[in-house]
């Protein structure tokens, strides 16, 4: 399936937009994918080398090191999502087909209602992580110009001293070359933060079709022993061959579901890892600006962009595990006890595969909200660590 059809744009054209930016749109050219990919990579390494190379100049110094943690992490964690993006497009346009293939396979306007419904979700779960993911960056952005600002509305008898958004180390005079190295830090990171839209909004999308699915497999499920012939022998026959085909509906559905946690499994696992070392040094920064308004905003509005980002994934995680359940309850709606022997057979088997839940992981993690709570918690223990070895 190479083209796209009437499902992708009506909810997927911002995750169809984002994608092509970065090169990890399943349908577009090759030419374009190799072109952006190199690009990206370009731009990205431009950023993170000198930051790193700063690291390395000011690892004696606790306190710089505390500083200049966080956006190293945001910038490898931003890294880590292009790298999974375009090492599984493959994985994606299986996962796109897949979404076609599933509307395209709709019996009923209430089918198509029902999975209308959940991608109607999806697409706002895209909308609402893009301006949420927008107005984050836009106000972490701003803060550096507060000094400017000040000095216009109260000047001082000096000006109040800059500073860049990173701590970066490209081997040139700072306060010389500060509008240069500040534009390029700006530039990056607006470029840089499209993977977090791109990533994270499709991960919800496909998320919530799989939800979507699910439901409909329930919808069907419920009905199977209804409106069917007078005549017992052709509602018999007509059961088992229902019974069958939602038998073979749930195995997609799990096949689909599997391929999406296998496209998002490995960096979901590196990207848990971040977050946790990287919320442990948010707090000690916060102490460490403690009383400075302007760097206790800053820090605290990147603080709450990882815990909402934690959250987001959980919270996927934990309704698709949900709604993956609740397919042994449909069974037990469905009127089993009417039907004949070898229907009730297939019924048995497709409740029993229900019974576990299907779980998003990152490697050994669950993504779940109980499991979000966990994270959270190991963050502030790191935290006090962190805090007494200063």
């Amino acid at each position: 399936m190479e083209k796209e059809n009437d499902c992708i744009r009506a909810y997927y054209k911002l995750n169809k937009f984002s994608m092509t930016l970065l090169g990890h749109w399943p349908y577009q050219s090759e030419n374009s994918v190799k072109i952006v990919t190199f690009l990206w990579i370009f731009q990205h390494l431009s950023i993170l080398l000198p930051e790193l190379i700063k690291f390395v100049e000011i690892r004696n110094n606790v306190d710089y090191v505390i500083l200049a943690f966080s956006p190293i992490i945001y910038n490898i964690v931003v890294g880590i999502k292009f790298v999974n993006g375009s090492l599984n497009r493959h994985k994606i346009k299986i996962t796109l087909d897949t979404i076609q293939s599933d509307w395209k396979s709709l019996r009923t306007e209430e089918e198509a209602r029902i999975l209308a419904n959940y991608s109607s979700f999806g697409k706002l779960c895209t909308v609402g992580w893009a301006w949420i993911c927008t107005t984050t960056i836009i106000c972490y952005l701003l803060f550096p110009f507060t000094p400017f600002v000040l000095d216009l509305i109260r000047p001082l008898n000096e000006t109040r001293p800059r500073q860049l958004i990173y701590m970066v180390e490209f081997f040139i005079d700072e306060d010389k070359y500060f509008y240069e190295i500040q534009i390029h830090s700006y530039a990056t990171t607006l470029i840089g933060f499209i993977p977090l839209i791109s990533i994270d909004t499709f991960y919800a999308a496909s998320v919530q079709h799989a939800c979507g699915m699910f439901a409909i497999l329930g919808h069907r499920l419920r009905r199977i022993n209804g409106a069917m012939s007078k005549s017992k022998k052709r509602s018999d026959e007509d059961a088992y061959r229902e019974i069958v085909s939602c038998a073979i509906q749930h195995d997609k559905i799990l096949q689909y579901c599997d391929n999406l946690n296998d496209t998002y499994t490995d960096s979901f696992f590196y990207i848990m890892g971040c977050n946790m070392i990287s919320l442990s040094f948010c707090g000690v920064l916060l102490i460490l600006m403690w009383g400075r308004i302007y760097d206790m905003l800053r820090n605290g509005i990147f603080t709450f962009a990882q815990i909402f980002h934690l959250f987001y994934y959980s919270f996927q995680g934990q309704v698709l595990s949900d709604r993956s359940l609740m397919i042994s309850d449909c069974v037990y709606d469905s009127e089993w006890y009417t039907a004949s022997l070898r229907t009730r057979k297939i019924m048995t088997m497709v409740s029993m595969r229900s019974l576990k839940p299907f779980l998003l992981t990152a490697k050994v993690y669950v993504m779940s909200l109980p499991n979000f709570t966990l994270v959270i918690k190991t963050s502030m223990s790191y935290f006090t660590v962190l805090k007494s070895s200063r």
